[in-house]
């Protein structure tokens, strides 16, 4: 799916602390999506899905989008430094994201 994270996206960006307030996709590590979230939980493999404009919201300004790379780079990109976030950081961006859903 283009513009979204992957299984082991999704998966390292829930183990460094990251939480999607109404995940719309979730991901199996078989590589199945679903639009039930309510399939979600860690204990059966499902992990939410974040979209490049969940990852722009939730960096702010920290957001780089290098020129002329696909979005599945950019997602790339910008993840090494999300999974590098301190627990202070990963709140804030978990509460951008959050305000951007209420």
């Amino acid at each position: 799916m283009h513009g979204f994270t992957n299984y082991q996206q999704s998966k390292a960006l829930y183990e460094r602390g990251y939480r999607h307030p109404e995940p719309m996709l979730v991901i199996k590590d078989d590589g199945k999506y679903s639009m039930y979230w309510m399939d979600y939980g860690t204990t059966n493999g499902w992990y939410p899905i974040f979209s490049l404009a969940d990852i722009v919201t939730m960096q702010g300004e920290r957001f780089y989008m290098p020129p002329q790379v696909s979005v599945a780079e950019v997602i790339e990109y910008n993840m090494k430094y999300m999974l590098e976030n301190d627990e202070a950081k990963v709140q804030e961006c978990n509460q951008r994201l959050r305000g951007e859903y209420e």
